[in-house]
Formats: C-alpha cells, structure tokens, sequence
C-alpha cells in the first residue's frame, strides 16, 4: 500500500504527462504575427527583443546540391498559451 503523499506525487506526475501529450497531440504552430494577435499583451518590440526566449522552431530542408533552405520561425501555440495560464513566462530567461 503506498502512502498519502507518495499517491498524489504519482498522480501529478501522470497528470503533467497527459496534459504534455495531449498538448504536442494537438499543437498549432503560428507565425510571428499570428502570434501577436494570440497574445495581445505582446507587442511587436517585445517580441524582437525576447523572441528566442520563447520555444520556437524552423524547417531546415537541405537540397541536392547541399544548400540549406529554413523557414521563418513558429511558435507552439498551446504550449504557449499553458506557458501564461502556470506563469512560466516570469521565468523566461534569455
């Protein structure tokens, strides 16, 4: 039998495991701009100054003759927006 504490410990650790799954499950990746419009609090300066503090990533494809060709960055939108409902945002850091 296991103990009180050691039972909510295991259920929040299943708990986050879930919500991370079914995150990456349905996330939307959004341009810079969609971004802004997501989070209205962020301004366009803010963002060019803080932008590679937030998760974010490009497509890097490289072609036959070996040149690589990127996208420009996007953003995980739900992970984002759980990002600013826990205030993991007052922890980014640069």
């Amino acid at each position: 039998m296991i103990d009180r504490e050691l039972r909510i410990d295991i259920m929040a650790a299943v708990r986050q495991a879930m919500v991370k799954i079914a995150e990456e499950q349905a996330e939307v990746w959004i341009t810079e701009n969609e971004l802004l419009d997501t989070f209205h609090n962020l301004s366009p300066g803010w963002l060019k100054r803080y932008r590679s503090a937030l998760p974010r990533t490009r497509i890097v494809v490289e072609d036959a003759n070996g040149v690589k060709h990127e996208t420009s960055w996007v953003y995980p939108r739900n992970t984002l927006q759980r990002m600013a409902a826990n205030g993991d945002f007052k922890r980014l850091k640069i």
